[in-house]
């Protein structure tokens, strides 16, 4: 999730989900690799660089992991080590094709127009090869850094035709940064990341359920939540809830997005939440242990418990356990 909000300029939301998922296995390389991608991507060079750096002490053959690592380089203006450091990767693992993009990039960055204008070339003329898909990936990068605006978006739109997944790892890159100004930019940026999808397929949906089934089954719903209490259950999910209401479980989902706003987990982890602030008021006299606690609430582990804790209120489980406390 954090990925995917940074590469949409979302920073806020991708530096509140890297928080979650460091906290819940802070020790974790793919974690890693990701807290020093948002420190690229938020153009704290320096800081990726370290990370990066720990996450290749745990695998050296980490290709994702040396690429970014050029890429800070470059936007360091420290392009000769750049080209430098290429030399120290292991041949296994880098093909040509990102040897001849990388160093068009640091030529780009160097200001060195004959240089980069013959890489621009032979990139060009690789991403019409069989292997053309590594060549593709420099393409937009160096329409942006020679100053080919025109090239760049041209790129863009047949990347959109294409449905390209290059054009969302690339789009937002501190290497384009000076195409960032143009108003066509904004334009595309509401196309790739703000379509109009979600809407046309919410309007599809009201015509899921009726109002009368609306009706009939929110009241069912909250009946059998109230009564029965389901979400006790740490194993239950949307397609047990719906056999007990006896409701498709597609219908279900929009019941729970379209009358309550919230996907099944959401939901159900309310509840959950609820049922362990009540259990909370007994801890102090109690010899149970927080983590019964967190079971009998209905949540599978202490990591949902976390997880959702602090996604709903934006607090830690101290904090929140000490606001409870204060309570009472």
């Amino acid at each position: 999730m954090s990925f995917f909000y940074i590469i949409a300029g979302e920073k806020e939301k991708a530096a509140a989900h890297l928080e979650i998922a460091l906290r819940i296995d802070p020790l974790s390389p793919e974690t890693l690799f990701f807290s020093a991608y948002f420190e690229y991507m938020i153009e704290n060079y320096v800081f990726a660089i370290e990370k990066l750096d720990r996450c290749l002490q745990q695998n050296p053959k980490n290709l994702p992991a040396h690429t970014v690592k050029c890429y800070c380089l470059l936007k360091l203006g420290r392009s000769r080590e750049m080209m430098q450091y290429l030399e120290t990767i292991p041949s296994d693992i880098i093909a040509p094709g990102y040897v001849t993009g990388l160093t068009g990039l640091a030529f780009a960055i160097q200001g060195d127009a004959v240089k980069s204008a013959e890489y621009l070339q032979q990139i060009e003329e690789n991403a019409k090869g069989p292997d053309g898909f590594r060549s593709h990936s420099y393409l937009f990068l160096m329409y942006a850094l020679t100053g080919k605006k025109d090239k760049a978006f041209e790129w863009i739109s047949e990347a959109i035709a294409m449905k390209s997944s290059l054009l969302l790892f690339h789009f937002a890159d501190p290497l384009v940064n000076a195409i960032k100004d143009d108003p066509r930019y904004v334009a595309f940026h509401e196309i790739i990341y703000r379509t109009d999808v979600e809407k046309k397929s919410k309007a599809k949906q009201h015509e899921v359920m009726n109002t009368e089934e609306v009706s009939v089954y929110s009241t069912l719903l909250l009946r059998h939540i109230n009564e029965k209490k389901p979400y006790l259950d740490p194993d239950l999910s949307l397609r047990k809830l719906s056999v007990q209401i006896s409701l498709h479980p597609d219908k279900l989902s929009w019941l729970l997005n379209e009358r309550y706003g919230k996907n099944f987990n959401d939901f159900i982890n309310h509840y959950r939440l609820e049922t362990f602030q009540i259990l909370m008021k007994e801890y102090n006299n109690s010899k149970s242990k927080l983590t019964q606690l967190i079971r009998k609430s209905g949540f599978k582990s202490k990591t949902a418990f976390h997880a959702y804790l602090e996604r709903e209120t934006g607090q830690t489980a101290v904090q929140y356990l000490n606001l409870l406390q204060s309570r009472q």
